[in-house]
C-alpha cells in the first residue's frame, strides 16, 4: 500500500513542482489547493505527512496546521512548511508552535526535500506500527484473561490452519493442544462414535469451517487425548469473517461430557434391566 501525503498550496504550478521532486512508487500524493480544503481532507483521510504552504488566502498555513493538529487522529502527524513569504526567525517559530517539524524556504533543494520527507513519513509509519502492535498486544491479552474464563475449550486456527491459540480447558480435554496445520489434523485421534469410523483431515469440524464457511454447532464425537485418555466430546465451529466476508480463521469450541454421557448411558442400561426385570415378574405371575 501507497504512503499517503498530502501536498497544500493554493498556487497550482507549486503544486506540480512538489510532485515533480516527490514523485515515488512510495507515495500516493493528494492535493490540496487551500487551507479549508486540507483540514477537510484531513478529517476524512489518514495522511503520513503534510508538505504545507504558509502563505495563502483565507485559512493561512499556520492556521490550517493548528486546526489539522486539533484534530485527534491528526495529533502526530509530520508538517514540513515551504513558503517564500515567512523566512525570518519570528515566522519559524510561529510554525514550530503551531506543529511543523521543519521548514523550506523557496526556492528549495529537491533533494533534501525529498530526503526529508523520506525520512519522516518512515519515522511515522514505524511510529504507527508500534502503536498498532502494542495495542494487538494488548487486545490479546483481554482475549486471552476471557478465553481462561470459560468453562469449555476454545481452539483458534487462523486462515492457513495453523492454531495460534488455545485456553487451559482445551489443554486439559486434549491433553495438550500442538500447533499443528490444517492438513495435520490426523495428529487429532477421533471417531465417529454412530459409525465408528476415523475423522480425516477434512472431516474436523474446525476444518469445515475453515475450509467451507459452515458453521457447526454441537457435534458429537468420541476422541483419544495426547496422553491416551478416550473421551466424548462435543464439537462446535464458527468461522472467523473479514467485512468482506473472506474468512480469517475459525473457532472451535469443545466441552467433554464422556462423565455426562457414561451417566446417560448407565442410566438407559440401568431402565432397560428394570423393565426386563418387571416383564419377568409379570411373566410369574408375581404382579
Amino acid at each position: 500500500m501507497k504512503t499517503k501525503v498530502l501536498l497544500v498550496d493554493d498556487v497550482p504550478a507549486n503544486l506540480v513542482t512538489l510532485k515533480a521532486v516527490l514523485d515515488s512508487p512510495k507515495y500516493e500524493m493528494v492535493e490540496a489547493t487551500s487551507g479549508q480544503e486540507a483540514i477537510n481532507m484531513c478529517e476524512d483521510y489518514e495522511f503520513a505527512l503534510i508538505v504545507l504552504d504558509v502563505h495563502m488566502p483565507g485559512v493561512d498555513g499556520f492556521e490550517t496546521a493548528r486546526r489539522i493538529k486539533a484534530q485527534e487522529k491528526n495529533q502526530d502527524v509530520p508538517i514540513i512548511f515551504v513558503t517564500a513569504t515567512y523566512q525570518q526567525d519570528p515566522a519559524i517559530k510561529r510554525g514550530f508552535e503551531v506543529g511543523a517539524i521543519d521548514y523550506f524556504g523557496k526556492p528549495f533543494d529537491p533533494e533534501i526535500l525529498k530526503a526529508k520527507v523520506g525520512i519522516y513519513t518512515e519515522l511515522y509509519l514505524k511510529t504507527k506500527r508500534l502503536e498498532e502492535t502494542e495495542q494487538l498486544l494488548k487486545t490479546h491479552a483481554q482475549i486471552k484473561t476471557l478465553l481462561e474464563a470459560l468453562p469449555v475449550g476454545v481452539i483458534i486456527a487462523d486462515s492457513k490452519g495453523r492454531i495460534y491459540e488455545s485456553n487451559e480447558e482445551a489443554k486439559k480435554i486434549w491433553g495438550s493442544v500442538p500447533s499443528v496445520e490444517l492438513g495435520e489434523y490426523d495428529h487429532y485421534k477421533g471417531w465417529s462414535p454412530t459409525t465408528g469410523k476415523p475423522l480425516a483431515s477434512s472431516e474436523w469440524a474446525i476444518s469445515r469451517s475453515l475450509t467451507e464457511g459452515q458453521t457447526i454447532k454441537e457435534e458429537l464425537i468420541n476422541i483419544e487425548s495426547f496422553d491416551g485418555v478416550r473421551k466424548t466430546i462435543l464439537n462446535s465451529a464458527y468461522p472467523i469473517r473479514a467485512k468482506d466476508g473472506s474468512i480469517l480463521g475459525a473457532v472451535a469450541i469443545v466441552q467433554d461430557i464422556t462423565v455426562r454421557q457414561k451417566i446417560a448411558v448407565d442410566l438407559e442400561s440401568g431402565a432397560r434391566l428394570l423393565l426386563k426385570d418387571l416383564h419377568d415378574l409379570e411373566n410369574l405371575g408375581l404382579r
